[in-house]
């Protein structure tokens, strides 16, 4: 079996370079054959095989892109075929994250959950971009388990914090992969810091959205033009306001479907055209509660009190005790008093422990 599996690996892989050939229906005939072969792989010798063989994934474009770029069937079917592809492994890997769920916290895991998502990101796209989103979501729920469980060693586990840290997540890094979906240098964020970048993707979105509202109807355009039939005079009153016209350009105008999403990406969602999603301001939230989890259990060792489920926190004696052990260790190591790590520690210890903690 893991033979025919191997086999199987080795189609979808081959597949680059036949990219290289321009022969690219063999390439989608390759992406299809692995797409079958896919459910039968554990995580393990999915990246065992990628490693071995260096290969790279290619990058996986919405399915916008699939009917609105790509208009001939040659050009279509190796999109077609990644998009199959990845639909397969996203539905595969919530497969992974419960089977990760079901045992005991490891290290291992994680890493793999991490590289998977490294792997996917080597070859940014609208897909890709999920996938690896969905493996660092696996991958922090899987750091909080560990991290309550002092049987599991820290070692393996909080070294992860680091990887989260990845350029794919800046705004840059996500105007990139909308410029390659939308086939065009539209989102071209601003030089500097990236708070100012992150407002230019912003911006540049409305301005779309904007654009949806005006051309739904000729009398609405005509309000947004300063002609507002009656009953649309406060559109164009808006639009005066703060409709930001100057960016609109006709690339826009004869793509403006892109700017029209219909649902959000996940498992059970691919084919969802959800680009807002590279648009909004992207980090993990939990990854600041994790970080005090790590630091408490580092310093303490161990988490005191008992938990009782559905307890007031406002009277909880696992609070307090957590909150007494971590001002014992600051003031043996000639620290001020600051509980805020130790509130934060008990409250993601409570969650992970009722069981509310995101995953």
């Amino acid at each position: 079996m893991r033979r025919y599996l191997f086999v199987g690996l080795a189609l979808i892989f081959s597949c680059q370079a036949t990219f290289a050939d321009n022969t690219e229906r063999r390439a989608a005939m390759m992406l299809g054959v692995y797409s079958t072969s896919l459910p039968k792989a554990s995580l393990s010798q999915l990246l065992v095989f990628i490693t071995s063989n260096k290969t790279a994934m290619t990058p996986m474009h919405s399915l916008w892109y699939a009917t609105n770029i790509t208009t001939r069937s040659f050009e279509q079917d190796p999109v077609i075929a990644a998009r199959r592809f990845g639909g397969t492994l996203f539905l595969r890997m919530e497969d992974w994250a419960a089977e990760m769920k079901a045992e005991q916290p490891t290290a291992e895991p994680i890493q793999q959950v991490m590289n998977l998502a490294d792997w996917l990101m080597k070859s940014p796209g609208y897909g890709n971009f999920f996938l690896a989103k969905r493996c660092h979501e696996v991958a922090t729920y899987a750091i909080a388990r560990a991290l309550v469980d002092t049987n599991c060693p820290l070692e393996g586990v909080t070294n992860q914090f680091a990887r989260f840290d990845v350029p794919w997540k800046t705004p840059a890094g996500r105007a990139q992969i909308l410029n390659d979906d939308v086939g065009a240098r539209l989102f071209e964020v601003p030089s500097g810091g990236e708070q100012a970048q992150q407002q230019y993707l912003e911006r540049m979105w409305l301005v779309g959205k904007t654009m949806v509202e005006k051309y739904k109807t000729p009398e609405m355009q005509a309000a947004f033009e300063g002609h507002p039939p009656k009953g649309l005079e406060s559109v164009s009153e808006m639009v005066r306001h703060w409709y930001l016209g100057a960016y609109e350009t006709p690339f826009m105008r004869e793509h403006i479907s892109f700017f029209k999403d219909d649902g959000k990406v996940s498992a059970k969602n691919w084919n969802a055209n959800d680009h807002e999603a590279l648009i909004v301001h992207y980090a993990e939230p939990q990854l600041p509660r994790l970080k005090c989890l790590a630091e408490f259990r580092t310093a303490i060792g161990y988490f005191p009190g008992e938990y009782v489920p559905n307890e007031d926190p406002a009277k909880s004696k696992q609070k307090v005790a957590f909150v007494q052990a971590w001002t014992d260790y600051r003031k043996h190591q000639g620290l001020p008093d600051d509980p805020g790590v130790a509130v934060t520690t008990w409250e993601v210890y409570r969650d992970i422990m009722a069981g509310t903690f995101p995953d």
